[in-house]
């Protein structure tokens, strides 16, 4: 976490995006009941709607009108055991962090709990104080019980989102039948090599004949073509990168929106 973004927020009061605890969480050493408290706050910060990220200070002592005071904790929540303790008992992920942060000389964890959440979001079974299938918000400093409506309107607001995101199938395909080939595809490519020249483009001289005579050409006014058309070496790199290079198409598909399938290739 950003130390000037966490330096911030010790000057800050309890709200819907803050939460200050002085003590650790009784987790993973506590009983059922002492360790749904995290599992409720975490869920209750999930759930609410909000313009920024929520954290949870942990060793921090709030002051209300001054700045909190850095504590400090002794012993660290681990992130991988507090998400397997929170996801493995959800209807739908919970996107959270938790990490230790050094400051003013003292460590304390943070929970980071985005604001982009798929709501409503509760848990499948009782776990301690956390009741099963009930939907828990932050109202300011508290954490409470949402009302059927508040629950209803998570309910209708995930819906149009999902409806508005775009869901986009991607495959290779072939260039020319336009045939999706899938997501996964084997190319072969051509290296082209010079041939050693053959005797009779060697010059004369190194043949041991006897050189030509001079042959006469009439000169010719050059035209608009001959002046600006590709050289020899633009032909044989061009030739070379056609070889090496086997063009694929794609196929592309958002079934989101109003796009119809197209093909294209690169």
């Amino acid at each position: 976490m950003d130390i000037d973004v966490l330096t911030a927020l010790l000057y800050e009061t309890e709200s819907e995006t803050l939460d200050f605890k002085s003590g650790q969480y009784r987790f993973p050493s506590g009983n059922e009941q002492e360790r749904s408290e995290l599992l409720k706050d975490i869920l209750a910060f999930a759930n609410t709607w909000k313009r920024s990220d929520a954290y949870i200070l942990i060793g921090v002592d709030e002051n209300r009108g001054g700045k909190a005071a850095v504590l400090g904790v002794p012993d660290h929540l681990r992130d991988g055991d507090v998400q397997q303790f929170v996801n493995s008992r959800t209807n739908r992920p919970v996107s959270f962090l938790v990490e230790t942060v050094t400051i003013e000389g003292r460590e304390i964890d943070v929970i980071g709990v985005s604001k982009n959440q798929q709501r409503p979001i509760f848990t499948k079974s009782a776990c301690g104080s956390v009741k099963a299938g009930t939907v828990y918000v932050r109202r300011g400093s508290t954490t409470a019980e949402a009302d059927p409506d508040e629950v209803a309107h998570m309910a209708r607001a995930q819906a149009e989102i999902n409806l508005a995101l775009p869901v986009i199938e991607f495959e290779f395909a072939n260039r020319k039948s336009q045939k999706r080939l899938g997501r996964e595809v084997e190319l072969t490519s051509n290296l082209l090599v010079d041939a050693p020249p053959s005797p009779a483009s060697k010059p004369a001289q190194q043949q041991g004949l006897p050189p030509k005579a001079p042959a006469l050409y009439s000169l010719q006014p050059l035209s608009i073509v001959d002046v600006l058309g590709p050289s020899t070496k633009d032909v044989r790199d061009y030739r070379e990168r056609s070889a090496i290079l086997n063009s694929i198409g794609f196929w592309i598909h958002n079934s989101g929106s109003v796009r119809r399938e197209t093909s294209g290739s690169r």
